[in-house]
């Protein structure tokens, strides 16, 4: 009897939660304060490349003209780490020591590194092959062995000779994979480094492992299985577990329904995260729970696309609920997570999509929608930590230059 009595009021309290899912809806505060910093303040595009604590490395114009640059949000100083005559297309942090690629007048494209103490100088790690390009660069590893992960896309003849390389101070480079096939974002576990691959006719999610030096199928199912570049500032891992946007259960009648699958890093269990007929995009991930965007489209009298309604929803993998947290109109991007916000990107109306965006943030622990910023312009968040947001902002300049800005969320 007391087992059964204990089996009713546990099936009650699920009851109770779905109740609460269905009905709860979070509150709209002002007690949230935010403390704008403007890090950049220039006429030209600037573009965040990777965070290092409290170290913002951007690319764009800056006191010593076009280059590369390091932001102190503790200091509010700025560093030049290279301005000449070569472009920078992108760069990565960790640990203070600095990858970037460089791509000079015959567009041949240099990785160089250098550590950001003292006077070092950029030395050369790799150099891409002709015609080839460098399209996602990140710093691993630790303090004291640093290692730089990229993925160099190249064509041949029509055939694919996307590589994914690692580069090592002590050991030179290392072939993680240059299987002739299309690849797409790289992302790193622990010892794994995971991405997309197209050897099958559909993109699915492969794996290397730099402990046993083995390659190998990681998910492989219908449709594509996309991960987020690791320059994208979406956190696809939570506390044992990896998700991603899974295309396995679209049809040519729904080619965009996407859902949020995901897979435990421990156990090797694939879990279904959102499924509904709807496109859930934008999936984060931290701790126990993960978030995306839910999106609908508009469709006219004539059944053409005119515009987009998306709500925010996140679910906590230890107890199963999911919890619709925001309104749905307005286009919504963007979305990152960290211990106690949820942070996005929302149009003013639906039918926007390109244009005039504010951002938007969600606490955890009030239930709370508030708002980080509605400036003039267009804003778009690119990453947070903690309290702590970052964003691209046109307020003062054209809507294709942007400034960085940050925000520190306080409650009041």
């Amino acid at each position: 009897m007391f087992k059964i009595a204990s089996n009713i009021c546990f099936t009650l309290y699920l009851v109770l939660c779905l109740f609460l899912h269905t009905s709860l809806s979070a509150n709209h505060l002002t007690n949230f304060q935010i403390t704008e910093t403007q890090v950049t303040n220039t006429s030209s595009n600037h573009s965040i490349q990777d965070v290092d604590g409290s170290k913002i490395l951007w690319i764009g114009e800056g006191n010593e003209g076009e280059g590369l640059y390091l932001y102190d949000s503790y200091t509010h100083i700025t560093t030049n780490l290279y301005s000449g005559s070569k472009h920078v297309k992108r760069a990565s942090i960790k640990n203070d020591f600095v990858a970037a690629v460089f791509v000079d007048e015959d567009d041949i494209e240099d990785i160089m590194t250098k550590g950001c103490g003292g006077v070092d100088p950029w030395e050369k790690a790799y150099e891409a092959e002709e015609n080839n390009g460098i399209c996602a660069i990140s710093v691993e590893g630790t303090p004291v062995s640093s290692k730089v992960l990229f993925l160099e896309k190249g064509v041949v003849d029509s055939v694919s000779l996307d590589q994914i390389l690692c580069w090592d101070p002590t050991i030179g480079i290392t072939t993680i994979c240059n299987f002739a096939s299309y690849k797409s974002g790289i992302a790193v576990y622990n010892s794994y480094v995971l991405w997309s691959d197209k050897r099958s006719g559909d993109y699915d999610i492969w794996a290397y492992d730099f402990n046993s030096g083995l390659t190998f199928s990681f998910v492989s199912a219908p449709g594509d299985q996309f991960l987020s570049y690791c320059q994208d500032f979406q956190t696809m891992f939570g506390s044992n577990f990896v998700v991603w946007k899974d295309g396995r259960n679209s049809t040519s009648e729904n080619p965009d329904n996407y859902d949020i699958y995901g897979k435990n890093m421990i156990t090797g269990q694939v879990f279904i995260v959102a499924n509904t007929i709807k496109d859930e995009t934008f999936p984060v991930a931290n701790g126990d729970n993960v978030a995306w965007i839910e999106t609908e489209e508009i469709l006219d009298e004539n059944n053409k696309i005119i515009g987009w309604n998306s709500i925010v929803k996140y679910k906590n993998l230890a107890t199963g609920i999911t919890y619709d947290i925001s309104e749905p109109q307005q286009y919504k991007s963007n979305l990152l997570m960290s211990d106690s916000y949820l942070v996005w990107s929302e149009s003013n109306s639906p039918l926007l999509r390109s244009s005039s965006f504010d951002i938007n943030g969600y606490s955890f622990s009030f239930n709370t929608i508030f708002n980080i910023t509605n400036a003039d312009g267009d804003q778009k968040s690119k990453y947070i930590s903690d309290n702590l947001v970052l964003w691209s902002d046109t307020r003062n300049n054209d809507f294709n230059d942007y400034n960085i800005y940050s925000g520190l969320i306080t409650y009041q």
